[in-house]
């Protein structure tokens, strides 16, 4: 069975979600802090938790404000329905039990009271199952043909009143005393999926009393400890009394437990593969509070590099989650179907580390169960699967609403999928070095329009294997080597000469690479330049002029600095760069015909010296 919807009512700061769908592999949920995501996640867990799950309290989780006044309901109230979807392996066990054509949809639904009381609702046919009695006894099935349960009970009468056989005797007796209906839900709430959850309380300590976990009922371990205990369970020595005498067998099982858990780890974990998780048994130090005695599991983080180990609990956190989720996991990695559900998951992570984290969700988990997780990194978004996300608010007076598409959302909330989409827009250029990194789209348009030009007319044009990309300026080169990675192997076209101090403290901070840079200023032989200064004064006033921004004339413009610069001074008002940029691209056949030669050597020498960079 799959989690198709779910919808929760009455539960903490959420009075109705409205119906929230989920895709079978991965279900991604943003929203920002305190909008409900936990609570959401909670809920859901709380309908069909996996092992020691604590159900509905109404003191706990039923929402404050409407307490008072709703008390004598809260009981009935249902704060989470879940809606399964039944698969074919569902339905082949459905009809060897019960008989064909029980089922009349796939679907079905599953409450829980705040009583803590499951009610089940599934579309059958009991006269199906009728008949698959009928059969099993030996009898003539059409008994049941065009009849409903009522009608077969009354022809199974009349048939005993004409042949007295024992069988149909037995049949009749047997569907006027059971409940079929109650039989299939028994049979299906088996085969329902748990819910698995996991977030970043529990996170294994780094120290733990192994008398504690053994003797203390799970229910008043923390989850932390749960987890600890998990690892004592994967290495098979949960139930054995630990002695100083059986010290090297004890630890050689706790190792090899470690060892596994930490080989899966590092097959996803690429920012430091030079740690070893390390176990040891402490039987010396007294008991820190009453009821914690030795002998004391302790986990260490070796670290290779510097040669030190550290206790587990003060290393980073998002190897520590992922190494306690893993042994969690670990102990219901093969308990049929669960919904692992992940509550900020590598909120401690750095962004290449939830990129780890979250391809090992896509690889590993998502083939074998069902995971939705919230977050409100951009780094834990699939760009390139924005169907599975669904956005989670605080809406005033209407509490947590979550959404199963971006209608409606606000701007806060939407940011983490802005954040991926623009992430996975520049990753391309991390790919090759054959990008060349513009100021802008002006820039862009100018380039790819007059190398267009150019290759028509026969002279030197822009190599079709560069890739253009906008970049912002100068400003924006830092953030775009933080993102693609110091210093940046992309060609960067710039609008001032390279000895400029700018461009020197880029180049002394490991942001650029001075080889890969091409100057417009130095092309020009000015101090600055921008793409505009290569068409020269007299085309760029005809370009001004068929976008319709202005009409100065040749003296008006005459001077140094930047040719735009020197525009915006004649007119009084900034230029629309891109506008202008626009325009040639719209007319080009009109405007480009007729160039004259030193603008085609400009673009020429530019084309040449950028082509140049290519390897």
């Amino acid at each position: 069975m799959i989690l198709k919807s779910a919808v929760v009512r009455k539960f903490r700061s959420i009075e109705d979600s409205g119906q929230v769908r989920f895709e079978p592999d991965v279900t991604c949920l943003v929203g920002k802090n305190e909008s409900g995501k936990t609570a959401f996640l909670e809920a859901l867990y709380r309908s069909n938790p996996l092992g020691r799950g604590a159900g509905f309290q109404e003191l706990r989780d039923y929402p404050r404000r409407l307490r008072n006044r709703e008390r004598a309901q809260i009981p009935a109230t249902v704060p989470v329905t879940a809606t399964f979807e039944l698969q074919d392996d569902d339905i082949e066990a459905v009809w060897r039990q019960f008989g064909p054509g029980v089922l009349t949809s796939r679907e079905l639904q599953v409450e829980r009271t705040y009583a803590n009381r499951h009610r089940l609702t599934v579309h059958q046919l009991k006269v199906a199952q009728a008949r698959h009695l009928l059969l099993k006894a030996g009898l003539d099935p059409r008994l049941a043909d065009g009849a409903d349960f009522d009608e077969l009970l009354a022809r199974l009468e009349r048939e005993l009143q004409r042949t007295r056989l024992t069988e149909v005797a037995e049949v009749l007796r047997e569907l006027q005393g059971r409940d079929l209906a109650a039989e299939l839900g028994v049979f299906l709430a088996g085969r329902l999926p748990k819910f698995l959850y996991f977030d970043a309380f529990s996170v294994m300590p780094g120290r733990a009393s192994i008398p504690r976990l053994q003797s203390t009922p799970e229910a008043r371990l923390t989850p932390g400890e749960r987890t600890m205990l998990a690892l004592l369970r994967l290495a098979g020595v949960e139930a054995e009394e630990f002695t100083s005498s059986g010290y090297e067998a004890r630890r050689a099982a706790l190792e090899a437990a470690a060892n596994e858990i930490s080989e899966e780890v590092f097959e996803y974990w690429s920012q430091n593969r030079q740690l070893a998780v390390e176990l040891d048994v402490d039987f010396a130090s007294p008991a820190p509070r009453p009821g914690e005695d030795p002998p004391f599991i302790e986990v260490r983080i070796r670290n290779d590099r510097h040669r030190v180990t550290l206790n587990f609990g003060e290393r980073s956190e998002g190897f520590v989650w992922f190494f306690s989720f893993l042994v969690a996991f670990s102990e219901f990695r093969d308990a049929g179907d669960v919904v692992l559900l992940l509550d900020e998951p590598g909120l401690g992570l750095h962004a290449a580390g939830q990129g780890d984290l979250l391809r090992y969700v896509h690889e590993q988990l998502a083939r074998d169960h069902q995971v939705v997780y919230t977050t409100h990194s951009p780094f834990m978004v699939d760009a390139a699967h924005l169907h599975r996300t669904r956005t989670v608010e605080d809406v005033d007076d209407q509490g947590t609403k979550v959404r199963n598409d971006l209608d409606g959302a606000g701007w806060q909330t939407v940011r983490p999928l802005v954040g991926a989409l623009g992430y996975q827009l520049l990753r391309p250029l991390s790919l090759g070095p054959d990008t060349l990194v513009v100021d802008g789209p002006t820039e862009l348009l100018y380039l790819e329009v007059v190398s267009g030009f150019l290759h028509d007319t026969g002279h030197d044009f822009l190599d079709p294997r560069w890739v253009l990309a906008p970049a912002g300026g100068l400003d924006g080169l830092p953030v775009l080597a933080a993102l693609l990675g110091a210093p940046l192997d992309q060609a960067v076209l710039i609008d001032v000469a390279s000895g400029d101090r700018l461009v020197r403290s880029l180049v002394q901070r490991g942001v650029l690479l001075p080889e890969r840079v091409v100057s417009l200023a130095e092309l020009v032989g000015e101090a600055e330049a921008g793409i505009e200064d290569l068409f020269g004064d007299a085309v760029y006033l005809r370009l001004l002029a068929a976008a319709g921004i202005g009409k100065p004339s040749l003296e008006e413009v005459m001077g140094p600095g930047r040719l735009v610069a020197r525009v915006e001074r004649a007119l009084g008002y900034p230029v629309d760069r891109y506008r202008v940029a626009r325009t040639l691209l719209a007319k080009q056949t009109e405007l480009l015909p007729g160039l004259p030669a030193e603008l085609v050597e400009r673009f020429g020498a530019l084309f040449g010296a950028v082509n140049r960079l290519l390897r």
